[in-house]
Formats: structure tokens, C-alpha cells, sequence
């Protein structure tokens, strides 16, 4: 489709200067082109995204900024394709120069892409939905940049070919061996990566890119069920003493949590024993964590007991475990006892993991010994809760939520033991 002609331009333009409301304007490949050259767009209020997806580009208008902030290309065709569009249109778009956030999705990391992030000055998020993470790490040192990135979300997600034959990661490294540049990685101050093929690669790609980012404050780490895998040497290349969150599997959290002294939360992904969480919790730096989450095989009153003794100004705790039976009921309350004490508690989930034996409520649960915890609650401060669990069956869950919303004024989520979202007693009631 050929670009528009200069009328249908100026009509475009009328309409966006004389509409308030406006949002999209949706533009062909060809079109993408023409406005590389058009002087009036330039001196427009254009926006703070720019979507490409199929050939097409979504431009948002935003009345507070003239230039471009965030770029979002979402690839469905080929890459070969995408890296011409790169080449040419994006290098004579000036209305990029400020340029903050691009998001790159099923695409490579080519040197024509290199050259482009090169001249965004201003380049602060960079997220990549990479075909394979591989690529990214291993290869030859690229052109340096000029830009620093602060936050990088790498995503390893499956590709299959014309024929719908799913293409391996190592098949996919042998036809791209391009890099990420590392110079962006310097000042580096969040990094996500995932991978849906190999909980092993993630942690060689996280030891890899690590070395380059000393100022990392924010690390997450999500890979496939199958965590944790062994990590390999050295470890000592991931000393991160800027770290301040974290998110992944017990086995890197073991390397990294020693050297983070500013460590404030801390949400590990894969099922840990009572001991392994406790091992965790134990090299924990007590004064400066504000969130802790968990998945446990088992209840245990003793993590719990951890938690509330050497964790006195965390805000927000969550818990997963699997329900095992009413015997679980009693060991629930004693928690309570533990976490009552805690004097700036204000969220606190308690999740009885899905494929949990949760059939009918225990009675212990809203008998007298659960009503004694709760009671404490109260009285130890419990009015500062937010967030509190109910893991049983609907009609026990909904008949005690009344006993919650009174005694915890500021009451604001209750997990259930079945999904369901509803509004009851004047809060909100949710299942996770």
C-alpha cells in the first residue's frame, strides 16, 4: 500500500490538534516510511508508545510530550524483514531522540539493531523477547553505546518454522550469534529473565550477564518447574551488594543473599522444605528486609517462628504450603500466634497451593482454637492487616470473613480456597 498523500496527512494532523480523545493511529508498513519524511510530524504531540505489529505501527498521542518515549515492536513476519525496517525508517525518526523504553519481541539482536540502540542517548528500558537467551550472551563484542539502560527484561520464549517444527535453542544460536550490547549493561539496575525451555540456561545466562551489571538492584529469575538445577562456579562473580530485590530459586538466591546487605524483599520460586527455608531466612540480613514470600512442602510453625522473631519491621509476608488435612489446622493457628507479633505487619497471605487436599473446612479452623489466634491478633495489633487468608471451602470462608472485617478495620484482601473474585462485608475477597 503506498503512503498517504499529503491531504490525507493534513486531515490526519487536523484531526489529532482538534480531538482530545484521540488515541490510535494505525499506520501500514509503507506508511511507517512516509512519516520518516513528513517535517509536520515532527512538531506533533506524539506519544509515548509506538506499536508494530504485523506490518503495523500504533502511534499514541500524549498532549504533555512531543517525542517519542517508549517504542514497542512486536514481530509476527520475518526477522530478515524486521531488520531492514530498523536499518532504514528508525535511524531517520527524530522524533525518537528521547527515547526511553523499547520493547523488542520474537526479534534479533542484529547489528543494524545494535546501531539504532546506539543512538538513543536518553535509553533507560530495554526488553527483549529473544528466540534464544544464547544468543545474547556468547558471540563477539558489538560497537560500544552510548546509552544506559537501567532496566532489562530478557524473555526466552519457543519459536517454531514455516512448518511448525519447533526450532531448538541451539539451531537457533548457530543462525544468530549476535550480542546485547554490553556497554548498556554497566549501569544496569533491573534485570528479569525467563526462559520456558531450560531452568538450567537461565542460570548460565543470569551468571553471564551479572559480571557486567555491578550496580544491579533488582534481580529475577523464572525458569520452568524443574528449579533448581545445580548452579555452576564461580560464584564469586555474583556478589551483588546493591541488590535490594530478589526473585528466584533458592539455589542463586544461596550465592547471592550473603553479599546483599540492602536485600528488602525477598520472594523465592521453587518448594522449599522447612529446613531450606529456614537455611534462607538464617543468612538474611534482619534490619533491611520489608517482604518475604515462600512456597513450603510442608506448614511448619517454625518458619513462621523465624520470621516473627528476626524480621520485626517486615510489612508484607506470603506463604504457600500444601494442605495436608485438618491436622494442618492446629499448626495454622500456632502461626498466627507467631505472626501476631509482629508490629508493622500490614499484608499477609496464607495460600493452601492448588492440587491441595482443601475438600471441607476443619472445624479447628473456625473452632476455638483458630478463634483464640485471631482474638490475639486483635489485641497484639492485628488491626493494621490489609491482606489475610482464608484457605477453606466457600461456605466456611464466607461465613468467617465477617469475624475478619471487624476485627481488621483496614481490611482489604482475603485469599479463599477456591478461585472466585466477589465483594462481600464491604472489602473485596480474592483467590490466588
Amino acid at each position: 500500500m503506498s503512503a498517504f498523500p499529503p491531504e490525507v496527512w493534513m486531515r490526519i494532523f487536523s484531526f489529532v490538534k482538534d480531538t482530545e480523545t484521540f488515541k490510535h493511529l494505525a499506520l501500514t508498513s509503507h506508511q511507517f516510511e512516509a512519516l520518516a519524511q513528513e517535517e509536520q510530524v515532527r512538531s506533533m504531540c506524539w506519544s509515548t508508545a509506538v506499536d508494530v505489529k504485523g506490518g503495523f505501527t500504533h502511534w499514541r498521542t500524549d498532549p504533555r510530550r512531543r517525542l517519542v518515549q517508549d517504542l514497542d515492536i512486536r514481530l509476527v513476519e520475518s526477522l530478515e524483514k524486521f531488520d531492514g525496517g530498523w536499518s532504514t525508517s528508525v535511524p531517520r525518526l527524530q522524533i525518537f531522540a528521547n527515547l526511553s523504553t523499547v520493547t523488542l519481541r520474537n526479534g534479533r539482536i542484529t547489528p543494524a539493531v545494535h546501531a539504532v540502540l546506539a543512538q538513543l542517548p536518553k535509553l533507560r528500558r530495554l526488553r527483549l523477547q529473544c528466540t534464544s537467551l544464547c544468543a545474547i550472551v556468547h558471540g563477539a563484542e558489538p560497537p560500544a553505546s552510548s546509552a544506559t539502560v537501567t532496566d532489562l527484561l530478557l524473555q526466552e520464549v519457543r519459536v517454531v518454522d514455516a512448518m511448525g517444527t519447533q526450532l531448538t535453542s541451539d539451531a537457533l544460536l548457530a543462525r544468530d550469534m549476535s550480542l546485547l550490547p554490553r556497554a548498556l549493561l554497566h549501569g544496569l539496575r533491573g534485570l528479569a529473565i525467563s526462559s520456558d525451555e531450560s531452568a538450567s540456561r537461565v542460570l548460565r545466562q543470569t551468571l553471564a550477564l551479572i559480571p557486567h551489571a555491578p550496580r544491579l538492584a533488582r534481580l529475577s529469575v523464572e525458569g520452568p518447574p524443574a528449579l533448581p538445577v545445580p548452579v555452576p562456579e564461580p560464584a564469586q562473580a555474583l556478589a551483588l551488594p546493591a541488590l535490594t530485590a530478589f526473585r528466584g530459586p533458592q539455589c542463586l538466591a544461596a550465592l547471592l543473599v550473603p553479599s546483599a546487605l540492602a536485600l528488602a524483599d525477598v520472594a523465592l520460586t521453587d518448594e522449599l522444605s522447612p529446613a531450606g527455608a529456614l537455611s534462607v531466612l538464617a543468612a538474611l540480613h534482619p534490619r533491611a528486609v520489608r517482604s518475604v514470600e515462600l512456597a513450603l512442602t510442608r506448614w511448619d510453625a517454625a518458619v513462621l517462628h523465624e520470621i516473627a522473631h528476626r524480621f520485626a519491621a517486615c510489612t508484607r509476608v506470603r506463604l504457600a504450603y500444601c494442605y495436608r488435612g485438618p491436622s494442618d489446622a492446629e499448626l495454622l493457628a500456632l502461626g498466627a500466634q507467631h505472626l501476631a507479633g509482629m508490629p508493622l505487619l500490614d499484608t499477609l497471605l496464607i495460600h493452601a497451593r492448588p492440587g491441595a487436599a482443601v475438600q471441607t473446612a476443619p472445624r479447628a479452623y473456625y473452632g476455638k482454637d483458630y478463634g483464640e489466634a485471631l482474638r490475639r491478633w486483635e489485641a497484639e495489633g492485628a488491626a493494621g492487616l490489609r491482606e489475610v487468608p482464608l484457605p477453606l471451602s466457600r461456605e466456611a470462608s464466607m461465613a468467617y470473613l465477617a469475624v475478619w472485617t471487624k476485627w481488621t478495620p483496614r481490611l482489604e484482601v482475603v485469599s479463599l480456597g477456591e478461585r472466585l473474585w466477589t465483594r462481600a462485608f464491604g472489602g473485596t475477597v480474592w483467590s490466588s
